[in-house]
């Protein structure tokens, strides 16, 4: 059945006194590969209208070129642009500099600019949705602004809300100035393309966001501000000394669902078919104990209707959540935190369906487990699982009542995912209970990449083990060892290197994270060592490589201390390495503060309330909205998503209260995955 037209009402509003006068626009139904013919339409009005087939399931681009406003006329060979894309059901759509602004991130994965400086977006249906979901955090179709980027944990806590509006002062001031369109132009282009258009321009900037920063920011800093807040009103904090140090926009989430659960630690993402994200939560917010739920969001960041998620065994996961072949079941890692009590004493896995339904028993599904951190499925769907071993607890702890029975690491499998069906292995001649395997990943041919954190007491040699990485075979039910290589070494750690995630480029090389040398080290299919990066490499966790083979190293963090009562920032954020035949490019993604305290979402401070007891210290005033990340991963439209691990002072909390508060969601920032 053909759904019915509708009037649909379109509104230019420009900032300030600026009124549109003369253009014309583009419209089109965005489609998955192709573009389809559309005739230019002029217009002269701030209002015009459009009769457009109603449905919700259909998203509309619309381009408007300015060829006259009150501030003059402008060229057509260099045009200056406003961007819409709406859904079908709206009557009602808004053209001005913030949703113009907003519309290029959250859709730079599916806009291309042709050499002919033509705009177009194309996309699965499904994932134009999930990119307009995103929109929609910062302003709907309409105009009207969201909640979500102009309230907590977002508004003045991160830098970004400031930052959406310094570059919607900068389209305006494209309109207004000359020079500094031009300016502009010049600053965006790249070597291989010139930017001739204004959309061209903030392409290759949202595309390329850490060339010239600096110089981009100088255009408008020194005008007045029409859109507020904005960057250049914003006080720096501790030692940071510039607002932006790329152009990024995030959003921040920080709501499990439920005031009484807050997030507490998450460490890793999935996301299901549903395009939800399932996350693992270490310990209970304000504690350094086990959790006993999951956090599942939304496309969006918003919280699922079940969302705390209760049940199946959960408590204290940890690096370890896996969804099966066909994203439909959930599977999460218990490791457990703070002492003994607050964890396993069986180690166990929790399976839940893509709804919510808990499928494992109540104590989970714990055969041959003990303390799992990282999961993976093959393509085979056997699930692999790396049981860390020791129960003596990851960070310092209060103490512990209870001596649980440790078992040496191993990596266990569940062939086709059935508990009752189990292989594994021990490392042989390695085999001890202080391997601490922590992930798994496979290259082309379905082997096992497998890393060992390894251990090191200085008063208990039996607990020393050094860091190593094995390649394994899954064959006739049997896992055989292909490979191997130990930190054995280097004289800078005597081979204790805290080894953590390992990944695979589409070549078969091998990556991974090193903390206690701050480094990624690069091997060859066979686990032959090639080279090391370490710039901008600060005790990393997670690496994940996407499908242009791009590395995005998530950054545990140095240690940051604090005196006086003030946070002192330390290196935190997602290191970008991009590998060509003549050498590397490497940058520092981070997320400075706007200059409001970090808050949770009861309201309360990061490190907690003033409780009145003049007996008990103030608590740490935090401005790192960014904190110490073990994850990313990348969902369909592109958007990275960071997981807020640790606060960023350990050294203040670490027996206490370590749990970061949330997700950080950078947009449009790399390949979707779909």
């Amino acid at each position: 059945m053909n759904n019915p037209m509708q009037v649909v009402h379109f509104q230019i509003n420009l900032g300030s006194s600026l009124t549109f006068k003369e253009g014309y626009f583009e419209i089109y139904a965005i489609q998955e590969q192709s573009t389809p013919n559309t005739e230019k339409i002029s217009v002269n009005t701030p209002t015009f209208t459009v009769t457009l087939n109603s449905n919700s399931d259909v998203y509309y681009c619309l381009i408007l070129t300015i060829t006259q406003t009150n501030e003059g006329n402008y060229s057509e060979q260099h045009p200056i642009q406003l961007l819409s894309v709406f859904n079908g059901a709206s009557t009602e759509v808004m053209l001005n500099e913030p949703l113009t602004i907003a519309n290029a991130f959250c859709y730079a994965q599916f806009m291309q600019v042709s050499q002919e400086q033509t705009i177009a977006i194309t996309g699965l249906s499904r994932s134009i949705e999930v990119a307009h979901l995103m929109r929609l955090n910062f302003m709907d179709d309409a105009g009207n602004l969201s909640p979500v980027i102009s309230t907590s944990p977002n508004h003045l806590e991160t830098n970004s809300y400031s930052m959406w509006n310094s570059l919607s002062n900068l389209l305006y001031y494209c309109l207004t100035d000359a020079s500094i369109y031009q300016a502009f132009l010049s600053a965006t282009s790249t070597p291989d393309l010139q930017a001739t258009s204004f959309l061209g321009g903030l392409s290759f900037l949202v595309h390329h966001p850490f060339n010239n920063v600096d110089l981009i920011y100088d255009l408008v800093c020194g005008e007045e501000q029409v859109y507020t807040p904005s960057l250049p009103q914003i006080q720096p904090i501790g030692k940071q000394t510039k607002a932006v140090s790329q152009w990024t926009l995030t959003i921040k989430v920080h709501d499990s669902g439920a005031k009484n659960f807050l997030i507490g630690g998450p460490a890793f993402v999935v996301f299901d078919k549903n395009d939800r994200a399932w996350i693992t939560n270490n310990v209970t917010q304000g504690t350094p104990n086990s959790s006993t739920f999951c956090t599942v969001l939304e496309p969006d960041g918003s919280p699922a209707s079940f969302s705390p998620l209760f049940g199946g065994g959960l408590l204290g996961s940890g690096f370890g959540v896996a969804t099966d072949l066909n994203k439909e079941t959930i599977y999460f890692g218990n490791y457990g935190w703070g002492p003994t009590q607050c964890n396993p004493q069986e180690g166990s896995i929790s399976v839940f369906n893509c709804e919510g339904k808990a499928i494992s028993p109540p104590q989970g599904y714990t055969n041959s487990l003990h303390r799992i951190q990282g999961l993976n499925f093959d393509s085979k769907g056997n699930l692999w699982m790396c049981s860390w071993g020791t129960q003596d607890p990851l960070a310092p702890s209060d103490a512990t009542y209870y001596n649980f029975k440790s078992h040496n690491s191993s990596i266990v499998v569940y062939l086709g995912g059935d508990p009752n069906k189990v292989v594994s292995y021990d490392f042989d001649e390695m085999a001890s209970p202080y391997n601490l395997t922590f992930s798994v990943t496979f290259d082309k041919d379905d082997n096992a990449i497998v890393s060992n954190a390894g251990a090191y007491s200085k008063d208990d040699p039996s607990k020393c083990q050094i860091s190593s990485i094995y390649k394994l075979q899954l064959k006739d039910g049997v896992i055989q060892p292909l490979a191997q290589w130990t930190a054995a070494d280097n004289p800078e750690t005597n081979g204790y290197e805290i080894f953590r995630q390992a990944a695979v480029n589409s070549k078969g090389e091998i990556y991974l994270a090193a903390i206690k040398s701050s480094r990624i080290i690069k091997f060859d299919k066979d686990l032959n060592y090639l080279k090391e990066f370490k710039q901008n490499i600060h005790l990393p966790w997670g690496i994940l490589i996407d499908r242009n083979d791009t590395i995005w190293v998530s950054n545990f963090g140095k240690e940051t201390y604090a005196t006086n009562g003030k946070e002192v920032l330390g290196p935190t954020g997602v290191t970008i390495i991009q590998e060509t035949p003549n050498g590397a490019s490497n940058h520092f993604m981070t997320l400075p503060s706007g200059g409001h305290e970090v808050l949770l979402k009861n309201g309360f401070p990061l490190y907690g309330n003033i409780s009145g007891d003049t007996s008990q210290p103030l608590p740490l005033p935090c401005y790192s909205p960014l904190m110490r990340l073990t994850a990313s991963s990348i969902d369909r439209c592109g958007n990275l998503w960071a997981a807020n691990n640790w606060k960023p002072a350990a050294t203040v909390d670490i027996k206490e209260n370590p749990g970061g508060d949330g997700i950080v969601i950078f947009i449009g920032v790399a390949p979707p995955t779909i």
